[in-house]
């Protein structure tokens, strides 16, 4: 009788045991069903918000990079377009018969140095010179003359760069000036305060 009861001990064990086996199981069965769901409606949903944002282009109406493709496979089809930007033509300064050219400035305070920049808009010039006239309103006036530096289709006056302590403190105008043989510019004022 012993023997049984023994046996009959063991086997509520091992029952047990694999009760307990089929519990966790089904628990990580029951967790990875709930994950691959969650993961099936998330890329549904995605899916779902890609076609709403997704527009068809007509066949002859892509985009521009979309052609490179096309042309390294036919060059023939190259699209040909004119730039119609044209730049503004100089005016004339009727006083002294020069043409008159755009310009911009822009002005800068970094680590107490103060940096001035522009240029010519939409013109190349190869000579000239280019200066920052800074004023202020009690007739306090600097000029730093700097050098052109002509690009493609601009050209820059190259970047003053002077230290704050050399300004006195206040609010200074600068425009930038432009000037050659045939040809003058000034930006529009542009301020900077000196503490």
């Amino acid at each position: 009788m012993v023997k049984l009861e023994h046996k009959s001990y063991k086997m509520k064990n091992i029952k047990k045991h694999t009760s307990n086996h089929k519990k966790i199981g089904l628990a990580a069965a029951s967790i990875l069903v709930l994950a691959l769901m969650t993961t099936g409606v998330a890329l549904l949903l995605n899916n779902q918000t890609a076609q709403q944002n997704t527009v068809e282009i007509p066949k002859g109406q892509e985009t521009t990079t979309q052609q490179p493709e096309d042309i390294n496979a036919n060059p023939g089809t190259k699209e040909e377009s004119t730039n119609t930007d044209k730049p503004e033509s100089p005016t004339v300064n009727e006083d002294n018969t020069k043409s008159v050219v755009q310009m911009s400035v822009s002005v800068d305070i970094s680590n107490n140095t103060v940096y001035i920049r522009g240029g010519i808009n939409n013109a190349t010039l190869s000579s000239g010179n280019c200066y920052a006239q800074l004023s202020k309103p009690s007739g306090e006036v600097k000029r730093i003359d700097t050098t052109l530096l002509q690009n493609p289709s601009t050209t820059d006056c190259k970047t003053i760069s002077l230290k704050s302590s050399d300004l006195t403190p206040g609010t200074w105008s600068v425009k930038l000036y432009y000037s050659s043989d045939t040809t003058e510019g000034v930006s529009n004022e542009t301020s900077v305060e000196i503490k």
